[in-house]
């Protein structure tokens, strides 16, 4: 089964995510989204839990064929999107190369913080498992980290987020093939 996410329905997606967030009794002082994925999911998250937000990079080396790819999947129907997301998660592709190059957008925050690290997607939880490691390494505790995901496509990832809605591959705004592709594409021009 594929769920689509549409950009209107950010908003409510990520208010599902605070109920479960609030279940836990976490309260953050700030929301560190994965780019670019987690971008606007993790605006909408910093808003609605009423903290700040800022950009972590978790880079893996072959991303430069889908980068240039991925413009051309816009013209596809949506179901043959579907399709081929279905066949990428199922190749392994993202468990093949687990190293990522992880770099902070911001400059580093202090370890006393409470964060909450978001990403829309964990496929193979290399690159959540890569963040949470950073972190820990310039000296943020684990219970001072809560981790979330619209969606966990594996039922074996290195790591599982805290909190997510969905085990289904999910299309986004920003996902290749989306309706609302050409959509996200703008927001992103505005943002620059």
């Amino acid at each position: 089964m594929t769920i689509s996410v549409h950009l209107k329905d950010i908003p409510n997606t990520i208010s599902r995510l605070v109920t479960q967030i609030q279940q836990r009794a976490f309260n953050p002082d700030h929301i560190l989204y994965i780019e670019s994925a987690g971008w606007l999911l993790g605006e909408e998250l910093a808003k609605q839990m009423g903290c700040s937000a800022s950009g972590i990079v978790a880079k893996r080396k072959g991303n430069r064929l889908k980068q240039f790819v991925a413009p051309l999947f816009s013209y596809f129907p949506e179901e043959l999107a579907h399709q081929i997301r279905r066949l990428e998660l199922g190749s392994r592709i993202h468990a093949q190369v687990a190293t990522r190059q992880v770099s902070l957008r911001a400059e580093l925050l202090t370890p006393w913080k409470r964060l909450i690290i978001i990403d829309d997607a964990v496929d193979s939880g290399n690159s959540l498992q890569s963040v949470v490691e950073f972190l820990q390494s310039k000296g943020f505790a684990q219970s001072d980290i809560l981790t979330a995901a619209i969606t966990v496509t594996s039922s074996t990832p290195v790591i599982k987020p805290d909190v997510s809605l969905y085990s289904e591959v999910v299309i986004f705004p920003w996902s290749p093939g989306s309706k609302d592709w050409r959509a996200y594409q703008e927001i992103v021009r505005k943002r620059e």
